[in-house]
């Protein structure tokens, strides 16, 4: 950080600040490199590259004898997001402004900053995470054993992480700017009060297709740079977060003083609420793929055949793709033979159409 005051007269005083901050996670499998699952003879698994080598995550889930332990590779075993990739870094410039007028003292000032981010995820192990239930061994719902599905290797559902770029980032400008006055009213009396505002502005990303805005009510992805879609998803911004401030203080004896005051507090929200995390990890850039039998008691696929391999679809000229993916068959009724209704779904991560931003507000009196 760079750090610079001034003083230019006695009742005017200043600072400047620039700002640099770097987040830059890394994370491996302890099998990075290697290829188990070929070597199990389970096709379409390890893929060749080092994002889908190691193990997989394979899972039990029944009712008859209790859940087995997991094994292999994953967030939901090893407590391992492997591989990941993350690079964030945010600049920023500040300064504060003091005047001194009588008996009130004015501050303002302004704070800029830009943010970018970069987030290769494996939230679901790119191998592939297998769960195994009671039904596929089961008689009609009786009986049944997760553990024995998987020795016969009939997998109930597969759900892994697909991407077709590592480079997909977010960028986002912010800018905040207050002032305030606190007013020494009488010897006894002084009222603070102050204005803030926020202005966090609708990420966008560094490419045509490096992202997808959900449009949960439309039922689509508006993928970014395509069809008048802008790089920011068209995000309505929000202008109007402004935080106020007002604090009293006033002295009723020597040794008694009575405090109240009231503030509002704005925020980015966490982990992709506003910023990264979302956008880039939904079609075209990453799909979270979800193959799975809605029948209970029918395999999706066996371990012998593999996994189905996700196709990422090409982007329309409008630039609007299904939201869970063209593949995703979800709510078309059964087939009569059984077989897989939902082969090929993906699970997007939703936003709304226009920035939100949370806030709290909090009132205090002390004696």
């Amino acid at each position: 950080m760079l750090f610079r005051s001034k003083t230019f007269s006695p009742s005017l005083l200043a600072d400047f600040r620039f700002g640099y901050f770097k987040y830059n996670p890394h994370t491996h499998k302890p099998d990075e490199g290697t290829t188990p699952m070929t070597g199990f003879g389970i096709p379409n698994a390890n893929l060749g590259d080092l994002f889908t080598s190691g193990l997989g995550e394979f899972d039990f889930n029944g009712n008859n004898g209790g859940t087995s332990d997991a094994f292999g590779d994953g967030l939901g075993v090893a407590r391992c997001n492997c591989p990941l990739i993350e690079s964030e870094q945010q600049f920023q410039a500040v300064t504060n402004w003091t005047k001194t007028r009588g008996n009130h003292i004015f501050k303002f000032g302004a704070d800029v900053r830009y943010a970018e981010n970069l987030r290769v995820p494996s939230d679901s192990n790119r191998t592939g995470v297998y769960n195994f239930t009671d039904g596929n061994t089961s008689n009609g719902g009786s009986g049944g054993l997760a553990l024995a599905s998987f020795l016969l290797g009939d997998v109930r559902s597969v759900s892994r992480y697909v991407s077709t770029s590592t480079n997909a980032a977010e960028r986002q400008p912010r800018m905040f700017y207050y002032g305030e006055d606190s007013w020494r009213v009488t010897p006894k009396l002084t009222l603070n009060y102050g204005l803030r505002w926020e202005v966090y502005f609708p990420e966008h990303v560094n490419g045509a297709q490096q992202g997808g805005f959900s449009n949960i009510v439309q039922g689509v992805d508006r993928v970014a740079g395509v069809g008048g879609i802008g790089l920011n998803g068209n995000i309505a911004n929000d202008w109007h977060a402004f935080a106020p401030r007002l604090g009293v203080a006033y002295q009723l004896r020597s040794k008694t003083v009575v405090r109240m005051g009231y503030g509002r507090s704005y925020d980015m929200g966490v982990f992709g609420s506003n910023f990264g995390h979302a956008v880039t990890q939904n079609l075209p850039v990453l799909a979270a793929q979800l193959s799975e039998s809605t029948n209970q008691y029918l395999s999706a696929f066996t371990l012998a055949a593999g996994p189905p391999l996700f196709t990422f679809p090409a982007v329309p000229s409008n630039g609007l793709l299904p939201l869970a993916g063209p593949g995703c068959t979800f709510g078309n009724p059964f087939p009569p033979d059984g077989t897989i209704v939902a082969p090929l779904c993906n699970q997007p991560h939703i936003r709304p159409t226009s920035q939100r931003l949370p806030y709290v507000d909090t009132w205090n009196a002390t004696v």
